[in-house]
């Protein structure tokens, strides 16, 4: 019985006697410590990785928003554009076309208007005759 429940005893006295295995249980340790050291170093790294998309994703969110803005008011200079050359083309097809000014054009000078006579002038003429 002294066996059955002294069996610390037993083991201590084992693993100093059993080299081998407390090199196996040294380097299990140290295999262990590095993992550890190693999970440490990647999840610092995601952290990392985290934090940047994240100053990366309110960048893009920034520039998003302002580029938005841009093309809205590309789009309403469009429109203006667009509204303005509406103007232009009905001035344009209102106004007079350069065969109408040549017609114009020949009937002024057939009728020479300067030679026109005044009322006045008429006037004075007929009474000098009489």
């Amino acid at each position: 019985m002294v066996e059955l429940f002294g069996g610390n005893q037993g083991r201590a006295q084992q693993q100093s006697a059993d080299p081998g295995l407390s090199v196996l249980v040294k380097d299990i340790q140290r295999r262990i410590r590095v993992l550890e050291e190693r999970y440490s170093s990647i999840r610092k790294n995601i952290q990392v990785n985290e934090r940047n998309m994240l100053d990366i994703n309110k960048r893009l969110m920034t520039e998003l928003k302002t580029a938005n803005m841009e093309i809205g008011e590309i789009k309403q200079d469009i429109s203006n554009i667009k509204d303005e050359i509406q103007m232009i083309v009905k001035e344009l097809k209102e106004s007079v076309k350069k065969e109408e000014v040549a017609v114009l054009e020949k009937y002024i000078r057939l009728w020479e208007p300067l030679d026109f006579v005044t009322r006045e002038e008429m006037e004075k003429y007929v009474e000098s005759r009489r």
